[in-house]
């Protein structure tokens, strides 16, 4: 049985370092099993539940990449656009820009010359953000770097396309309430912009 495997896997992996999990198996439009693991933190004693909510943060990726391809179908954007055609009057500095662009492609593959990536510097806003900090430090296309900048690069396109004031409220109302996750929310606990799609 499927739920058999995967508490042998939930319980290896915990058994090796992991703090805590919630899982849920769905089949046919309705949860056919769940289950709730370990504890809430590293610190706490506290049992996670299947109620237990949890930080988005890499799930947003996926999310903001659903979004973007509502505008890859309606012909807005193309996957091997130059990310900078729909960023004016701002850019991603990227020194192979002439012949090696940053495409949205190379963003949401972890192909697009950016460096492994974990903050923000003293950047205010996602806008300013990815308008000053975020720089290639290689030619797209020729390796792949799992690089957080790309989805923030991505999800400030997402907001600008969708003409929100935030990617959280693009992915709202692109993907999370179309398919009706009500339980899902890209910043849980009122993150702001700045932690964007990580």
């Amino acid at each position: 049985m499927v739920s058999d495997r995967l508490v042998e896997a939930i319980e290896d992996h915990l058994a090796a370092g992991g703090v805590g999990v919630a899982v849920a198996v769905i089949a046919d439009d309705a949860v056919a099993w769940s289950g709730a693991f370990g504890r809430l933190d590293i610190d706490r004693t506290d049992p996670v539940a299947t109620e237990t909510i949890f930080q988005i943060q890499s799930v947003s990726k996926p999310i903001v990449a659903t979004a973007l391809m509502h505008w890859v179908e309606t012909g807005a954007l193309g996957l091997d656009d130059p990310v900078n055609r729909h960023l004016s009057p701002f850019a991603v500095t990227n020194e192979w820009e002439a012949e090696s662009p940053v495409t949205i492609r190379g963003l949401l593959t972890h192909t697009a010359g950016l460096p492994m990536s974990l903050g923000f510097g003293t950047s205010e806003s996602l806008e300013q953000f990815v308008a000053h900090d975020v720089a290639t430090d290689a030619p797209p296309g020729t390796r792949l770097i799992y690089a957080n900048w790309g989805y923030d690069i991505l999800g400030y396109l997402a907001g600008r396309m969708a003409g929100t004031a935030t990617w959280e409220q693009a992915v709202e109302e692109i993907v999370l309430r179309p398919l009706g996750m009500s339980a899902t929310a890209a910043a849980p606990g009122g993150v702001s912009e700045r932690d964007a799609c990580r």
